[in-house]
Parts: C-alpha cells; structure tokens; sequence
C-alpha cells in the first residue's frame, strides 16, 4: 500500500485501495455474492451483516468522505487497515453453511461441500502448498522446534533474564510471541522498512536505525565490509545473541570476530556475541 497517494487519486483512492489490497485473490468477489444471496433470500438472522456492510460503504468506504475528511489524518498507507471491518470470513462461512444445510441428501451434503472447499481454495492464495499445510508442529506453541530448542539454551547460556537477540526475519517475528522474555534489537518497523516495506517508515532516531541496520547488513546479507560498524553496533545496543542461517556465508566471519558457536539447530546456527 506504500504506492497510494490520497491527494494524487482523489475519488478513485478507496477503489484503487481495494484493488491493491485483494490483489489477486477473488474473495471480495465471493464476499459479495454471499451477500447478496442473504439478502435476496431475507435470512433474517443475517441481515444485520447486509445492514452493516452497507453503513460501511456509506461512510469510512465512500470516496467523497474520505477526500475530505481522511486526508486530514495523512495516513494514506494504512487506509487499506480499515478493509479489516469487512465481514468476509463470517459472511461467507455462513452462506456456505446455509448452502450444505439445504441439501437433503447426505450425498449431495459431501459432494457441496467439496466443491465449496475447491471454490475457495481457488479463489485464495494459500500461503502453505498442502504438504505444508499437512505438516502439523510437534510442539503446542507450533513454531519450529529448532526455536523452542534455541531459546531454552540462550536462557541456558545468559547470565541475565532478559538477553537481546538479532535473528533472520523467518524467526524475528516468532521469537518474542514464544518467549517475551527475549528482547529483539532490532525494532519489527525498522526490519520491515529495511526490508523493503512501503508501509511503514524508520525509527525517528537516525542513529539507532543506522545501528540496526548495521547488524542487519550482516545477519541477512552477509555484508562483511562495515566491521567497524557492525561491532560498534554489537556493543551499542548490547546485542548478546545472533542467529543466522546455517549455510550464511557469515558464520566463519562471526568466527574470527570472536564470537561463540552455540550449535546449529535445523539450519539455524545461533552465535553468542563477546558481550
């Protein structure tokens, strides 16, 4: 959404919103539908969804209160958030119910439900293939178990309770929601915005982004050419632990930088720092 710009599109900002928000994927389109169907057939019970789906477009969706009224706020790259409020899941799910109920035969029940699950999952853009999305987390917090591994022997390891952490992105995010007791340098906007997202923008702190950038140089890239800079990083933001990809071209630099192997870990090698 970082390519939108209210005072630029004027009253095609919610339609080109929409459009960037749904992308490729043709649920609004089901959504719509469904809607509509509750609607022709006066489902009672549901009419509310039709009622507030419509007070919806009449106000935070209508393009003419939102030239004029939104464009006060200047948040023009999170205007796509308000598209949360649609009732999507709880609209379609419904009439998709509404549809297998009304098969009599406990045949035709199966055979509607399937093509209900083809509908949607063609119509999706699932993030897992089936395989996957068949492989079921051993452990109940269901991230990877390498994580679970790690974190039990930084705690093991760490002579304080809170050590900080800078990991690659497949694991920042997961990090703090399985131990909040871990504190991550790098800040979630900053490593976004590193990373290429419009959406958000860098810690109003020059400096402090510029560290953070400097340990992300080398703990997703492998850029071994700011040393100086990386190890001013280390100690300014007291960083205690680093994890990378096992096959990093970095590992043997963090080597002769004199930081500790800790083990790898399902393709994860996690490092302690000279802190």
């Amino acid at each position: 959404m970082g390519n939108v710009n209210l005072d630029e599109l004027g009253l095609s900002f919610v339609k080109i919103c929409l459009q960037n928000y749904w992308g490729t994927i043709y649920f609004f389109g089901i959504f719509a539908a469904c809607l509509f169907g509750i609607y022709l057939y006066k489902k009672k019970e549901a009419t509310i969804l039709v009622f507030y789906t419509a007070f919806l477009f009449l106000t935070i969706y209508n393009p003419f209160l939102v030239k004029f009224f939104y464009s006060k706020l200047g948040s023009d790259v999170i205007y796509y958030r308000f598209f949360w409020l649609l009732p999507i899941s709880i609209v379609i799910a419904y009439y998709c119910v509404e549809i297998i109920s009304g098969s009599k035969a406990y045949v035709s029940k199966w055979i509607v439900s399937v093509a209900l699950c083809l509908v949607i999952t063609i119509a999706g853009a699932p993030i897992k293939t089936i395989p996957e999305a068949a492989d079921i987390p051993q452990n109940l917090y269901k991230v990877p178990d390498s994580l679970l591994e790690m974190c039990q022997i930084i705690h093991d390891d760490s002579n304080i309770p809170n050590p900080k952490i800078v990991a690659e992105t497949s694991l920042h995010m997961l990090l703090r929601q399985y131990d909040p007791s871990i504190i991550l340098t790098v800040d979630r906007d900053n490593l976004l915005h590193y990373t290429g997202s419009t959406t958000v923008g860098a810690n109003s702190n020059p400096s402090a982004y510029q560290e953070q950038v400097a340990l992300l140089e080398v703990v997703l890239y492998g850029n071994q050419e700011g040393t100086d800079s990386f190890i001013s990083a280390v100690q300014n933001t007291k960083t205690n632990y680093l994890i990378l990809y096992t096959n990093s071209t970095t590992n043997d630099y963090l080597l002769q930088l004199g930081f500790t192997n800790l083990g790898e870990y399902e393709g994860y090698t996690l490092y302690r720092t000279f802190l």
